[in-house]
């Protein structure tokens, strides 16, 4: 199930509860949305970018993905063609998803999420109020406990 889906069928959900009408374009499933949208892009084709610089740093393990590909796709490698789709979904090749992982692993491509709180409650001691916009930032230790803030960039 995608996450549009997921969203979708958990207002469904919220309707039957709460006894209302559904409301698919509230601004939490539209920012959702949206965010899911540009983050799809950007994480991707920055996942690509990363992938080719170090596939290109490290001929010996492109060569190997190379011959792991070659392999698991042996049919399309004989005939010189194409992979089909139905290849593509169906063969597994472990060497590939190891160096997704790794790709993965070493860009971190997701820096920060934003929640609005849904109650007045309080984040490292500090109150926020219901309705608040909270950015969480994933890399630094502040995010689980408190952390000398003196060694965060601020970026002004």
């Amino acid at each position: 199930m995608s996450a549009v889906k997921h969203m979708v069928a958990h207002e469904r959900d919220l309707v039957d509860k709460e006894g209302r009408k559904p409301d698919y374009f509230s601004r939490v499933i539209i920012d959702e949305v949206a965010g899911f949208t540009i983050a799809a892009y950007e994480t991707t084709r920055t996942t690509l970018c990363w992938g080719f610089k170090y596939l290109t740093d490290f001929p010996e393990i492109q060569s190997n993905l190379r011959r792991a590909l070659e392999k698991g796709y042996m049919p399309a490698t004989r005939t010189g063609r194409s992979r089909t789709i139905q290849e593509i979904l169906n063969t597994d090749v472990p060497y590939l998803k190891a160096a997704v992982q790794e790709i993965l692993r070493f860009t971190n491509l997701a820096t920060a999420f934003d929640r609005q709180a849904l109650t007045d409650t309080q984040i490292l001691g500090h109150a926020v109020p219901k309705g608040t916009i909270v950015t969480c930032v994933l890399l630094q230790p502040a995010l689980v406990s408190p952390g000398d803030v003196s060694k965060l960039s601020t970026g002004l």
